[in-house]
């Protein structure tokens, strides 16, 4: 298994998008997750679409959006307010969490979404990107990993934000050319 500084490493080098959505699979399996969602929630400027990447389970990904969960889900919110990484369990015992938001914790479990980290990724220019990666994982599993790799997935973000901007100016400065 690959140490965290390799793949930073590996990310640093990738020149595109495609590259990095593979970099950013391995981590996610590197970490101990099944799957991931990379979903940019600010966009650097207008008119940038800079590619969002799922691996979650497509099952999932239509419930999620029929049934409106998008509206109402906690992790992205939470990222607007949040430079470090956290994980779901924090939200879902957050006293201040409304029935409707902890619904969606307890049917992203029946997908297979037990366990799950959320990093915020503050780019340059504004953009806002939320990386989120899940498992089906006991708790105990994944509090050893929260315990030892919270510091990496902070190491994580800042890496992929950085990659992100790299990326988006090499193509702005192509379609200047």
């Amino acid at each position: 298994m690959p140490q965290t500084k390799d793949l930073l490493e590996t990310i640093t080098m990738q020149k595109t998008s495609h590259g990095l959505r593979n970099s950013v699979a391995a981590a996610t399996k590197n970490f101990g997750f099944d799957v991931y969602s990379f979903y940019t929630l600010r966009h650097p400027e207008p008119g940038c679409l800079f590619p969002n990447f799922y691996t979650y389970p497509d099952t999932w990904l239509d419930h999620y959006y029929d049934a409106q969960h998008n509206f109402f889900d906690i992790a992205p919110r939470r990222a607007w307010k949040a430079a470090l990484p956290y994980s779901w369990r924090s939200l879902y015992q957050d006293a201040g969490l409304s029935s409707r938001q902890r619904l969606i914790f307890d049917e992203a479990r029946a997908f297979g979404l037990k366990q799950g980290v959320a990093i915020p990724i503050n780019g340059l220019n504004g953009q806002l990107v939320l990386l989120s990666m899940a498992g089906d994982m006991a708790e105990k599993e994944f509090d050893a990993i929260w315990q030892h790799k919270r510091v990496d997935f902070a190491l994580l973000g800042a890496y992929i934000g950085d990659t992100c901007f790299r990326i988006y100016q090499d193509a702005l400065n192509k379609v200047v050319e």
